[in-house]
């Protein structure tokens, strides 16, 4: 995490322990296996867990947590190599994980929606305009006039790693449509041609920087998720759900555009999710088992009443839990640890 990054988090660091302390005394997902959770997380989550999952997470259960946070796609790849051996990964889509089917794991459960958002910063000399926009004082449909000035400073991860850039891509050839904008205005706000349909490179960020560089003033604005947004104190501008893909309803319309990317299957629209997995261990490398007991309990901590409050009050859109699975299983009894079932069987009522 960057300096600045840091500070960010820390100033919310307080809330979040308060938070936990509250979450504690009702999350009935105690455990005392005093082992560690090793998570891999994509890098938009390290806000909501460094100050709320992961405090409320220690408190209850006396556990802890080792995060390592990049963008989806990369943390699938690091798994690959052997890079990193998490217990738990929560990323954003399926994608990511479905990639580890079946070898590394054997099932994704989607736990929320997260809508995508455009951060902007106070300090950019184009904030009056998006203020404006933010307020309905101007059209919504200025936004996209306004990114396509040749000044504005736009920051956005790189697709080929993380999602959320993706996506971004994505909204913006969508709202092309929606809002009949001129042909060519989603290339030309990306700086993209049909060889580089991922475009301009000095747009592109780590994610795990992009959240501070929009703070700062870096960029004049980003992409972003509205939990990060939130988390960060950012100033952000809600996109319709038309183009938010975090609305069920508007499903068919977000499967309407997709992205190719070389080397890999076409990102197509769809939910913004936040989804989770357990992670199987190599098989030369057995996890001890208190550091294994302590991933399944931050798995169904997510599950009990105090997580998904916590998820909740970070802006997720909670949805009823559901599980895709590697081929060969096809029961929530055959992937999940007791304590997680426990858990998902009494959200499915």
């Amino acid at each position: 995490m960057t300096p600045c990054r840091r500070g960010l988090a820390a100033g919310l660091a307080t809330l979040g322990l308060l938070a936990a302390g509250c979450s504690a005394r009702s999350s009935g997902t105690a455990s005392s296996s005093r082992g560690t959770a090793n998570l891999a997380a994509a890098g938009s989550l390290e806000g909501v867990i460094q100050t709320r999952l992961q405090p409320a997470f220690e408190s209850t259960t006396k556990d802890s947590v080792v995060t390592k946070f990049a963008g989806s796609g990369a943390l699938t790849e690091m798994v690959k190599d052997g890079e990193i051996d998490p217990g738990v990964f929560l990323s954003i889509g399926a994608g990511p994980i479905e990639a580890l089917f079946p070898h590394r794991c054997r099932y994704v459960m989607t736990l929320a929606t997260d809508p995508l958002v455009l951060a902007y910063s106070p300090r950019s000399r184009y904030a009056p305009q998006l203020n404006a926009i933010k307020d309905g004082q101007k059209p919504f449909k200025d936004l996209f006039t306004l990114l396509e000035q040749p000044g504005f400073r736009l920051g956005r991860t790189d697709p080929v790693v993380d999602p959320q850039g993706g996506y971004f891509i994505l909204m913006l050839r969508l709202a092309e449509r929606v809002y009949r904008l001129p042909t060519g205005t989603a290339a030309r706000i990306l700086g993209a041609t049909g060889s580089n349909p991922i475009g301009s490179s000095t747009q592109i960020v780590d994610e795990n920087a992009l959240a501070t560089e929009i703070a700062s003033g870096t960029f004049d604005a980003g992409s972003d998720f509205l939990t990060e947004a939130r988390q960060y104190h950012l100033d952000y501008i809600r996109l319709p759900p038309s183009i938010d893909f975090a609305d069920p309803a508007e499903l068919s319309r977000y499967a309407s555009v997709t992205l190719r990317l070389s080397g890999g299957e076409p990102l197509r629209g769809g939910l913004i999710t936040l989804d989770d997995t357990f992670v199987l261990a190599p098989r030369d490398q057995p996890r001890s088992r208190a550091n294994r007991a302590a991933d399944e309990a931050f798995l169904a901590f997510l599950l009990s009443k105090a997580g998904r409050r916590t998820l909740a009050g970070a802006g997720y859109s909670l949805e009823k839990p559901r599980i895709s699975y590697a081929a060969g299983y096809s029961r929530p009894s055959s992937v999940l640890a007791p304590s997680v079932l426990r858990q998902y069987r009494r959200l499915q009522g």
